[in-house]
C-alpha cells in the first residue's frame, strides 16, 4: 500500500449556503441624548463680560480720539487750548491757596483774652460749644451743683503750622475751668445779718457749722447748731460767684478766727489805761493812738474812749 495516502487530510465539511440572505443582528444600543430631550434648548456660550466692558471702554476712547482729532483741524483748537491752560492754573493756584489758608484750629477767647488753641483736625468734632460743654460738666462735677456762666467765651477759626504750640482737648478744658468766671448755686453762711462765708452746697455749709460747735464745747461730742450760737446764724441758698466762693478750711478759718470790733467804754471809777488794756487786749501805744484828746494820767468817771476789741465769728450760748 502507498504510504501517501495514508497521510491524507479529511474533507472539511461546511454549511450549506441558502439563497436568502439573513439580517445580522447586533445589540441592542441607547438611543443619543439629543434625540432622547429634545424639549431642551441649548445652552448659549457664556458671554466675557471683562472683554465686553474693555470693549465699550475702548469704543469710547476711540471715539473721543476721532472728536479730537476733527476738532484739532478746526480753527478754533488754538484758542480753546489756551483757555483751557489758563482754566487749569488757575484752578490749581486757587486750591493750593484753599488748603494753604483754610483753618486748622480753634482759638478759644474768654473776654477778649485767648486761652488758647486746639487743632481741628482731630478724631473728634472739636466745636465751642463741645468745650463748653465739657468744662461746665468738669466743673459741675468738681462742686457738685449747678453753674451759671458770666464769661463771655467766644472762638475764632485760625490758620496754624505744624511747630506752633497748641492745647490738647484735655489741656484746653483744663484752662478754661480755672479761667472760667461763674455763678453757682451755694450756700451763704451769715451771722447776724452780713455775710461770713459762702460754700459750693448747703451740705458743706451744715456740717461745717456743726464742726465748729462741736470743737468749740470740748468733750460735747457732734452737735447740731441750730440755737447753739450766740449770734444770729443762718444759711441762705443762692447763686453765688466763684470769685467770692471759699472752701471748707477757709471759711472754718474765717469763722474761727477773733476779729476787731470798733467799741466805746465808758470810764467808771478806779478804771486805768493799764486795765482797759488788759479788758480789751489793746496795748497802751493802741489806745493813746486811738484817743488823742485823752489824758491817761487823769482819767474822768463817764468820760468815753474808743476801744477795739478782738471779738471771734461765732460763740456758744453762755
Amino acid at each position: 500500500m502507498d504510504r501517501r495516502r495514508q497521510h491524507v487530510r479529511p474533507p472539511v465539511r461546511r454549511p450549506a449556503q441558502t439563497t436568502s440572505r439573513q439580517p445580522i443582528r447586533r445589540p441592542a444600543q441607547r438611543p443619543p441624548v439629543m434625540a432622547r430631550r429634545k424639549h431642551r434648548r441649548r445652552r448659549k456660550p457664556r458671554r466675557d463680560w471683562t472683554l465686553a466692558i474693555l470693549d465699550f471702554f475702548a469704543n469710547i476712547g476711540r471715539g473721543i480720539r476721532r472728536g479730537y482729532l476733527w476738532f484739532r483741524s478746526t480753527r478754533y483748537f488754538g484758542i480753546v487750548s489756551s483757555f483751557m491752560v489758563i482754566f487749569f492754573i488757575i484752578s490749581v493756584s486757587v486750591l493750593v491757596l484753599f488748603v494753604a489758608t483754610r483753618p486748622n484750629a480753634l482759638e478759644i477767647q474768654l473776654d477778649d483774652a485767648s486761652i488758647g488753641a486746639v487743632r481741628m483736625d482731630g478724631g473728634r468734632q472739636v466745636t465751642l460749644e463741645y468745650i463748653t460743654r465739657h468744662a461746665i460738666a468738669r466743673i459741675e462735677t468738681q462742686l457738685g451743683s449747678h453753674i451759671n456762666l458770666i464769661s463771655d467765651v467766644q472762638a475764632r477759626p485760625i490758620r496754624i503750622s505744624s511747630g506752633n504750640a497748641v492745647y490738647t482737648f484735655d489741656n484746653l478744658v483744663t484752662a478754661m475751668v480755672d479761667a472760667l468766671d461763674y455763678y453757682i448755686w451755694g450756700a451763704t453762711i451769715i451771722v447776724d445779718g452780713n455775710e461770713a462765708a459762702m460754700l459750693p452746697s448747703l451740705a458743706v455749709a451744715e456740717t461745717l457749722l456743726s464742726d465748729i460747735a462741736s470743737s468749740l464745747r470740748p468733750g460735747g461730742g457732734a452737735m447740731s447748731f441750730h440755737n447753739v450760737f450766740a449770734e444770729n446764724v443762718e444759711i441762705v441758698q443762692g447763686y453765688v460767684s466763684n470769685s467770692e466762693l471759699m472752701t471748707a478750711d477757709a471759711a472754718r478759718t474765717t469763722l474761727t478766727t477773733p476779729r476787731e470790733v470798733p467799741g466805746i467804754h465808758i470810764v467808771r471809777s478806779g478804771d486805768t489805761f493799764w486795765g482797759i488794756e488788759q479788758a480789751t487786749g489793746m496795748s497802751i501805744n493802741d489806745l493813746i493812738e486811738a484817743n488823742p484828746d485823752v489824758n491817761p494820767s487823769s482819767l474822768q468817771v463817764g468820760q468815753r474812749i474808743v476801744v477795739v476789741r478782738n471779738v471771734a465769728v461765732l460763740t456758744l450760748h453762755e
